[in-house]
């Protein structure tokens, strides 16, 4: 049995091959980062109505961090608040 929660499938070996998380934590680069965190930080910004973190597959660092943003209607999108919200 394989109670951790994670996603594993046994393979023709009879060894255990890991497939995902079972829970929201995105590993990049060796670090264990929460969407709710992330969330959190870029609601912080007056700036920002809503927001949503992802993790994306990533080859070299097994996932990268994706952020989706909500603008407020009184704030419009440019570099400099792109590179504050990074």
């Amino acid at each position: 049995y394989y109670l951790t929660g994670d996603t594993v499938r046994l393979n023709e070996l009879d060894g255990v091959d890991f497939i995902g998380r079972a829970d929201d934590v995105i590993t990049t680069s060796g670090y264990r980062v929460g969407p709710f965190d992330v969330e959190s930080t870029l609601l912080e910004c007056v700036e920002v109505l809503e927001s949503a973190v992802i993790g994306k597959p990533d080859p070299e660092r097994t996932e990268i961090v994706k952020a989706f943003v909500v603008l407020k209607p009184q704030f419009t999108g440019c570099h400099q608040l792109n590179a504050k919200l990074q």
